[in-house]
């Protein structure tokens, strides 16, 4: 997070002193340019999106967050740049093909597109839906082009495993990630008109405008304070849901789920709900049984996401015919498979000298870039990997086969 937000300072930065240059010149050219590089800004969060998602399908990438922004920064501008000029090009379409002038375009900044739209259109309603039709359709054609670009960039490595190049697969199945951006799209835009009419429907308009004629005809501080607090109280339910969903990569069973968002989810509304007992204990409600409840749907999603861990029982019969046949054993992984897996893995925290951002020492002082080192301490790391607790949060990308691997070798190496 904190390099996604350099990132963004330092493209905003940028982006600031050419509006200013172009703004020494041509004003009109500044507003068109801020707009473009505004649009141009999430190209940044969408490559850490796909980082995040591509190694949740345990696809390692070969560059750290920090070797993601420079190419993110550099795809940025590029987008930038581009829609800035498909904006320049609509604008002189309607200065040499009407009477409007620059001065005539300046006039219209009233901030509601809608406005603006109809004075356009009032003009020449031809033109008017060619540049908004097509000047929004280039632009969403470029952002399709560019999303295999993306990809690649934010692991560092293009479809085939070679290292990323710039601009590689440029418009590669354009068709369906047209069709993924333009529903991106849309859902964006009906979002918000969607919640302004279930805000209606829900009543919750109303109940803001009373709550505003209440503030206006509060006198004193105290009684303001008083309803402040009230606000405060009704606010504090997912302060412990988003508190544990912070903490949540330490506590496998909640990620290394099947169905983990959920799991995450479910824990989640149980921690507001037992956060209802304190909220009415601080208005002299004891209600006790709102925690029992609480505990008991925690035990039983506890119980059943465990289940699975426990072996099952074996009755005589199936014992007296295990006995019988003779299984097949393992391969035995050997040391130099296991140093692999230790080295992509595990040595960038668990060194002496850790390189892995954040870490000054080794968790829990645990040492894994020798083989001895790792011998010593096999049945904590071997927990750790059976649970996928580590890698935190899988952030290196271990394949299920390297965790088998690495679960082979210690099993024949614990002590």
């Amino acid at each position: 997070m904190p390099i996604l937000i350099v990132a963004l300072a330092v493209f905003g930065a940028v982006a600031v002193v050419f509006a200013l240059v172009f703004g020494l010149f041509a004003p009109f050219l500044a507003i068109l340019f801020v707009i473009a590089f505004g649009l141009a800004s999430s190209v940044i969060p969408i490559m850490v999106g796909m980082r995040v998602g591509l190694q949740a399908k345990e696809i390692r990438p070969r560059n750290s967050f920090v070797g993601l922004m420079l190419p993110a920064i550099g795809y940025g501008f590029f987008e930038g740049l581009c829609v800035f000029i498909i904006l320049v090009a609509c604008v002189a379409l309607f200065v040499f093909m009407t009477p409007l002038e620059i001065t005539d375009l300046l006039a219209m900044q009233s901030g509601d597109d809608a406005v603006i739209f109809a004075s356009l259109f009032e003009v020449s309603p031809i033109l008017t839906l060619v540049c908004f039709i097509g000047g929004w359709g280039l632009t969403i054609a470029l952002r399709t082009a560019l999303l295999v670009p993306f990809a690649g960039a934010s692991i560092g490595a293009d479809p085939g495993g070679r290292a990323h190049t710039p601009f590689y697969g440029f418009g590669d199945g354009f068709g369906p990630m047209l069709a993924l951006v333009l529903v991106s799209y849309l859902g964006s835009i009906l979002t918000i008109p969607f919640v302004f009419w279930m805000t209606i429907e829900l009543g919750f308009a109303d109940r803001l405008a009373a709550t505003a004629a209440t503030m206006e005809s509060i006198d004193s501080y105290a009684d303001l304070a008083a309803f402040a607090k009230l606000r405060s109280t009704h606010n504090n339910y997912f302060t412990l849901p988003v508190l544990f969903c912070m903490i949540s990569n330490h506590y496998p069973f909640l990620y290394g789920h099947e169905y983990n968002w959920l799991v995450l989810a479910y824990v989640m509304a149980l921690m507001a709900y037992a956060r209802h007992f304190f909220n009415l204990r601080h208005r002299g409600i004891i209600k006790p049984s709102i925690l029992v409840r609480a505990f008991i749907a925690f035990l039983v999603a506890a119980v059943y996401l465990g289940y699975d861990k426990f072996p099952a029982t074996m009755d005589v019969a199936d014992m007296g015919d295990s006995a019988g046949s003779a299984s097949v054993p393992e391969p035995v992984v050997d040391d130099e498979r296991a140093t692999y897996i230790l080295a992509q893995h595990c040595v960038v925290c668990h060194a002496a000298t850790p390189t892995f951002a954040g870490f000054a020492a080794p968790p829990a002082g645990v040492l894994m870039d020798e083989l001895a080192n790792v011998v010593g301490s096999a049945a904590r790391i071997r927990t750790a990997v059976a649970t996928n607790y580590m890698p935190l949060g899988n952030v290196t990308g271990m394949t299920e086969v390297e965790r088998k691997d690495l679960l082979n070798w210690l099993d024949n190496v614990s002590p």
